[in-house]
Protein backbone atom coordinates (compact mmCIF):
# COMPACT_ATOMS: atom_id res chain seq x y z
CA UNK A 1 0.00 0.00 0.00
CA UNK A 2 3.46 2.41 0.70
CA UNK A 3 4.23 1.99 -2.61
CA UNK A 4 0.92 2.61 -4.49
CA UNK A 5 0.39 5.93 -2.99
CA UNK A 6 3.71 7.58 -4.34
CA UNK A 7 2.23 6.00 -7.50
CA UNK A 8 -1.30 7.52 -7.62
CA UNK A 9 -0.13 10.56 -6.57
CA UNK A 10 2.52 11.00 -9.35
CA UNK A 11 -0.48 9.62 -11.94
CA UNK A 12 -3.11 12.35 -9.92
CA UNK A 13 -0.16 15.05 -10.70
CA UNK A 14 0.34 14.23 -14.20
CA UNK A 15 -3.35 14.07 -15.23
CA UNK A 16 -3.74 17.73 -13.10
CA UNK A 17 -0.92 18.66 -15.30
CA UNK A 18 -2.22 17.47 -18.86
CA UNK A 19 -5.67 18.82 -18.27
CA UNK A 20 -4.60 22.29 -17.71
CA UNK A 21 -2.22 22.43 -20.63
CA UNK A 22 -5.23 21.34 -22.37
CA UNK A 23 -7.07 23.71 -20.97
CA UNK A 24 -5.15 26.58 -22.21
CA UNK A 25 -4.80 25.20 -25.35
CA UNK A 26 -8.20 26.22 -25.72
CA UNK A 27 -9.11 29.22 -24.08
CA UNK A 28 -10.31 31.90 -25.38
CA UNK A 29 -11.39 35.30 -24.06
CA UNK A 30 -13.04 38.10 -25.57
CA UNK A 31 -13.45 41.61 -24.21
CA UNK A 32 -14.53 44.65 -25.88
CA UNK A 33 -15.34 47.91 -23.61
CA UNK A 34 -16.83 51.02 -24.99
CA UNK A 35 -16.13 54.16 -23.05
CA UNK A 36 -17.03 58.03 -23.67
CA UNK A 37 -13.57 57.97 -25.20
CA UNK A 38 -11.98 54.34 -26.48
CA UNK A 39 -13.05 51.36 -28.35
CA UNK A 40 -11.07 48.36 -27.59
CA UNK A 41 -11.26 44.96 -28.21
CA UNK A 42 -8.71 42.30 -26.19
CA UNK A 43 -8.44 38.43 -27.14
CA UNK A 44 -6.61 35.78 -26.11
CA UNK A 45 -7.53 32.61 -28.42
CA UNK A 46 -6.27 29.24 -29.90
CA UNK A 47 -3.11 30.23 -31.89
CA UNK A 48 -4.30 28.04 -34.53
CA UNK A 49 -7.26 31.02 -35.63
CA UNK A 50 -4.63 33.25 -35.92
CA UNK A 51 -4.66 32.81 -40.17
CA UNK A 52 -8.40 32.83 -40.19
CA UNK A 53 -8.51 36.14 -38.29
CA UNK A 54 -5.81 37.56 -40.70
CA UNK A 55 -8.13 36.59 -43.69
CA UNK A 56 -11.19 38.35 -41.57
CA UNK A 57 -9.03 41.58 -40.64
CA UNK A 58 -7.99 42.06 -44.35
CA UNK A 59 -11.38 41.51 -45.62
CA UNK A 60 -12.39 43.70 -43.09
CA UNK A 61 -9.88 46.30 -43.28
CA UNK A 62 -8.49 46.48 -46.30
CA UNK A 63 -9.06 49.34 -48.80
CA UNK A 64 -7.00 50.65 -51.27
CA UNK A 65 -3.82 49.74 -49.14
CA UNK A 66 -1.45 47.43 -50.30
CA UNK A 67 -1.06 46.78 -46.40
CA UNK A 68 -1.92 42.96 -45.28
CA UNK A 69 -1.88 41.31 -41.93
CA UNK A 70 -1.70 37.84 -43.54
CA UNK A 71 1.44 36.46 -42.19
CA UNK A 72 2.10 39.18 -39.78
CA UNK A 73 3.19 40.53 -36.55
CA UNK A 74 1.77 44.27 -35.74
CA UNK A 75 2.44 46.00 -32.90
CA UNK A 76 1.96 50.10 -34.07
CA UNK A 77 -0.80 52.88 -35.05
CA UNK A 78 -2.53 51.90 -38.24
CA UNK A 79 -4.18 54.77 -40.52
CA UNK A 80 -6.75 53.64 -43.44
CA UNK A 81 -7.19 55.61 -46.58
CA UNK A 82 -10.29 56.28 -45.16
CA UNK A 83 -8.56 58.17 -42.17
CA UNK A 84 -9.79 55.51 -39.82
CA UNK A 85 -6.50 55.42 -37.07
CA UNK A 86 -6.35 52.75 -34.36
CA UNK A 87 -3.71 50.88 -32.73
CA UNK A 88 -3.46 47.12 -32.74
CA UNK A 89 -1.43 44.45 -31.17
CA UNK A 90 -1.78 41.03 -33.36
CA UNK A 91 0.51 37.72 -32.62
CA UNK A 92 -0.46 34.54 -32.57
CA UNK A 93 -2.55 33.86 -29.79
CA UNK A 94 -2.94 37.44 -28.92
CA UNK A 95 -4.86 40.61 -30.12
CA UNK A 96 -5.64 43.81 -28.98
CA UNK A 97 -7.21 47.19 -31.29
CA UNK A 98 -7.45 50.40 -29.69
CA UNK A 99 -9.79 53.12 -31.13
CA UNK A 100 -9.77 56.36 -30.14
CA UNK A 101 -12.84 57.98 -30.56
CA UNK A 102 -12.01 61.11 -30.48
CA UNK A 103 -9.42 60.63 -33.79
CA UNK A 104 -11.87 59.56 -36.02
CA UNK A 105 -15.18 60.00 -37.64
CA UNK A 106 -18.50 58.53 -36.15
CA UNK A 107 -18.27 56.29 -39.67
CA UNK A 108 -15.17 54.82 -38.65
CA UNK A 109 -15.97 53.93 -35.01
CA UNK A 110 -19.44 52.19 -36.61
CA UNK A 111 -17.07 50.22 -38.79
CA UNK A 112 -14.79 48.99 -36.33
CA UNK A 113 -17.76 48.26 -34.08
CA UNK A 114 -18.70 45.96 -37.12
CA UNK A 115 -14.72 44.73 -37.04
CA UNK A 116 -15.08 43.85 -33.35
CA UNK A 117 -18.66 41.98 -33.77
CA UNK A 118 -16.76 39.87 -37.00
CA UNK A 119 -13.88 38.79 -34.62
CA UNK A 120 -15.98 38.12 -31.96
CA UNK A 121 -18.23 35.80 -33.93
CA UNK A 122 -14.39 34.14 -35.25
CA UNK A 123 -13.16 33.84 -32.27
CA UNK A 124 -15.83 32.53 -30.21
CA UNK A 125 -16.91 30.06 -32.71
CA UNK A 126 -15.61 26.57 -32.56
Amino acid sequence: MKKQFPLMMCGLFFLVALSSCFHRYHHTSISISDSRDVYQLCASYDKNKTHKLQRLLDEDLRDDNEWSFKNSRVDETITLDDRTTFYMRLYPGELKIKLDKSENSEASCQKMKDVFEDIKYLLAGN
